[in-house]
């Protein structure tokens, strides 16, 4: 009797599936907001900003995508306008005089006032330059006399324009 020695050869295959996730999926889930440039097909991470003007709701502009095999996390982006940040405040001129204002001079006084607001807008522009206020505008300004001088209140409003 022979010894006989078999031998079999066994050949496995692998399939291994690769999944991809949509760039123009994504892109089509998102609000005032575009992908970057690192968004491509069968790619794995990519980004997406909002468009200007607008933030996500924690105030940031971007968002990082991570492909989990077949779809997108975060999927959505939803972009919100900004609020622009203002701060009103009021400034309050007195000015002196040697008798109580007759109406007439009271009047014209109140005209010259409002013809100077842009200087009085400039002033304060200059004075308050690096605190870096962005738009100032002067809302209203109130005249009101009392015996020996004239009040004048002028009411502020600065806003900062700060979304890209």
């Amino acid at each position: 009797m022979r010894n006989c020695v078999v031998v079999l050869l066994c050949l496995v295959t692998v399939k291994t599936k690769v999944y991809a996730c949509d760039d123009e999926e994504l892109s089509r889930h998102l609000y005032n907001a575009t992908l970057q440039e690192n968004c491509y097909q069968n790619a794995t991470s990519c980004q997406s900003t909002c468009t200007s003007g607008h933030v996500l709701e924690n105030g940031s502009q971007t968002t990082s995508h991570v492909c989990n095999g077949t779809s997108w996390i975060p999927n959505t982006v939803t972009c919100l306008p900004a609020r622009t940040p203002v701060m009103t405040t009021n400034f309050t001129i007195v000015y002196v005089t040697e008798d109580q204002p007759a109406g007439n001079c009271f009047y014209s006084f109140n005209v010259r006032m409002w013809e100077s607001i842009s200087s009085f807008r400039n002033a304060i522009r200059s004075t308050c330059r690096e605190l870096e206020t962005g738009s100032i505008s002067i809302e209203n300004l109130e005249l009101s006399p009392l015996a020996f001088q004239v009040n004048v209140v002028f009411h502020v409003k600065f806003s900062k324009f700060s979304c890209s």
